[in-house]
């Protein structure tokens, strides 16, 4: 057998088939690891998860990966699509509970605040105020955001929160109304053709819901405003609502759901039209 010269270095070619075989073994693996880690993860969140706060969202979240819930009808879009390939965003107050929204909804609600930059807005449903005080910082200069919630003795906010005590004390506070009444009664007379772009976050039982959409659609100004709802394919109430007016904006708006997220948007093209009942 000839052996190599000093100095020189041989290749040792292995087989494709070999190569193959070996790929397909690691892989088989890694698949196992995942496998194990996925089924120990879940019984421990299944189990322990059902005396935390976290743990039971985590579990309802994991329900609806699977296929619990409603059955959205909103054809998805990236939110690419809604905003552009670039769009420049301010996040603030980026520390989110169980009780806020999640990061990924929050990035897709301050892109759009950002990309159709209001001056007036308006949210139902204010809670620790992190909503308020990202969309008041992606609204231009002068812009007002009006926020509505229960009163505090009834706002029901989780470890002693305080109704908006996220923006209260930093200069974008001057941006932002702090309102107080409960939706299903409040007189939002004043508030009708004057608004770019509502966000609905408030009770999210379908009846609430429906009074809260009704309620936006009459705030609206009318062409190019925007209607945002938080939790749609995830809280039947408000996927139900919201599917209702698809067919009703085939032809007047966009009425899309955002890839990702559990944000439903509505970007109005013509007059606003009841509320289908």
């Amino acid at each position: 057998m000839r052996r190599p010269a000093q100095g020189q270095h041989t290749t040792l070619r292995l087989p494709q088939r070999l190569l193959r075989r070996a790929h397909s073994y690691r892989s088989g693996v890694r698949f196992l690891g995942q496998y194990l880690y996925a089924v120990t993860r879940s019984l421990s969140l299944l189990t322990g998860g059902l005396v935390s706060p976290d743990g039971r969202r985590r579990i309802r979240e994991l329900a609806t990966a699977l296929g619990y819930g409603p059955r959205p009808r909103l054809p998805y879009v990236a939110l690419k699509a809604l905003v552009g390939p670039e769009v420049s965003i301010r996040v603030l107050e980026a520390d989110i509970s169980e009780w806020n929204v999640r990061l990924v909804d929050l990035v897709a609600i301050n892109s759009i605040v950002a990309r159709c930059a209001p001056q007036t807005a308006f949210e139902i449903g204010t809670g620790d105020g992190l909503t308020a005080l990202n969309m008041a910082g992606n609204m231009p200069d002068g812009g007002r955001l009006h926020t509505l919630n229960l009163p505090p003795d009834r706002a029901g906010l989780p470890n002693e929160q305080k109704v908006g005590e996220r923006f209260q004390g930093v200069p974008l506070e001057e941006k932002i109304v702090q309102l107080y009444g409960d939706s299903m009664s409040y007189d939002f007379a004043r508030f009708h053709g004057a608004m770019d772009l509502v966000f609905v976050d408030g009770n999210h039982r379908a009846e609430a819901v429906a009074n809260d959409t009704g309620a936006a659609l009459r705030m609206v100004r009318g062409p190019g405003s925007v209607i945002l709802w938080h939790d749609y394919g995830f809280r039947r109430g408000v996927t139900e609502i919201v599917d209702r007016l698809r067919e009703r904006f085939s032809r007047e708006g966009r009425l899309v759901a955002i890839q990702g997220t559990w944000i439903a948007c509505l970007i109005l093209g013509s007059d606003v039209p009841k509320l289908p009942g």
